[in-house]
């Protein structure tokens, strides 16, 4: 149980139980410990392993105990090369590229082949499907949600969540621009909050009061951006514009250097976005989804929001009950209370 509890700590909370820096690493140099993590997560999920394919199950992760591990370096280096020397040092290649989910990537097609399907002697000319432009479906979006709520206006959300491990867990969420603050109560009865501030943050449970160190403020910045809401600025000069598919759902796909937003195609409401983070490893996506949009401070806001990264422990959602957008948050829920034994 204990230990349970100490999983859902990390998966809610986002705080690394070993937040020290990253020791005998080789390859990704100078970076922290959540972020060399959410990497070989985006290793994992390009082999289909889990960490004990390259590490000793019980031992530190920092120990070279297996063959895996040194090729795996190998692999890392020759990806690195690869985008830079190929690619002009974009992030084209990755684990995944090659591997597709498994660990011995496949070299020769599979045999026997199917025979092509004979083209027709006139092959019909497919119509060419009016896109709108980015600008277009921006426009849909605010007329379906009435106006995008600024990421700086103060929200206060009242929600559960659940991830595949577990929950769902009550919680509260105060925003109030670069200042968060998260109420949890675990399964066990237990009271855990957590804040960000513009410099740091801190953290109050059984223990008591602490303040979050550099690795932990990293990330728990990256457990709370999956949930940042859309901004206006998200499309730039560059943005295009497809036609896709989400189940039967038809969607405007908008795409930018770095994200992937979709839109009903019918309600012009935002229903999935995907940002790709850069690492030298290839880019990394983060996606989430939004459903159930209600009105609230003259907005249509999602009330559920479903969570998937390359992290599957760190996934899951977000059930919201009330949302309460532009009421002003006093600024003592964000300050530091004392260390006191009880506070």
């Amino acid at each position: 149980m204990t230990r349970r509890l100490s999983i859902l700590v990390v998966l809610f909370a986002a705080i690394s139980l070993n937040a020290q820096q990253p020791k005998n690493v080789k390859i990704l140099t100078g970076m922290s410990r959540p972020e060399v993590q959410r990497v070989m997560n985006q290793m994992r999920a390009g082999l289909g392993v889990h960490c004990h394919y390259c590490h000793v199950t019980g031992q530190d992760p920092s120990v070279d105990g297996t063959p895996q591990k040194a090729r795996a370096r190998e692999m890392m280096q020759m990806v690195i090369d690869l985008n830079q020397r190929n690619f002009g040092g974009k992030e084209m290649v990755t684990c995944f590229t090659c591997h597709n989910g498994t660990p011995r990537p496949k070299s020769v097609p599979p045999l026997p082949q199917p025979l092509p399907a004979d083209l027709p002697a006139n092959p019909p000319v497919a119509e060419t499907e009016k896109l709108p432009t980015a600008a277009d479906v921006l426009r849909r979006y605010i007329a379906a949600v009435g106006r995008i709520v600024p990421a700086a206006e103060p929200r206060i959300i009242t929600a559960t969540r659940a991830t595949p491990l577990g929950g769902p867990v009550a919680m509260k969420v105060l925003e109030s621009g670069e200042q968060w603050r998260v109420d949890i109560t675990l399964p066990d009865g237990t009271p855990l909050t957590q804040v960000l501030t513009g410099a740091g943050g801190w953290i109050r449970d059984k223990s008591g009061v602490r303040d979050l160190n550099p690795e932990e403020v990293i990330a728990v910045r990256m457990s709370r951006r999956p949930f940042a809401p859309f901004a206006e600025s998200s499309f730039g000069d560059d943005a295009k514009v497809t036609s896709q598919k989400i189940g039967d759902q038809n969607v405007w796909v908008v795409t930018t250097a770095d994200a992937q937003y979709s839109f009903d195609a019918e309600s012009g409401l935002l229903v999935r976005r995907v940002v790709f983070y850069s690492s030298p490893m290839g880019r990394i996506p983060e996606q989430t989804e939004f459903d159930h949009y209600r009105s609230v401070g003259g907005a249509k806001v999602p009330f559920t929001t479903r969570i998937a990264l390359v992290d599957p422990w760190l996934g899951g959602s977000r059930q919201a009950t009330t949302i309460v957008i532009g009421t002003p948050i006093p600024q003592s829920e964000f300050d530091k209370p004392s260390a006191r034994p009880g506070s």
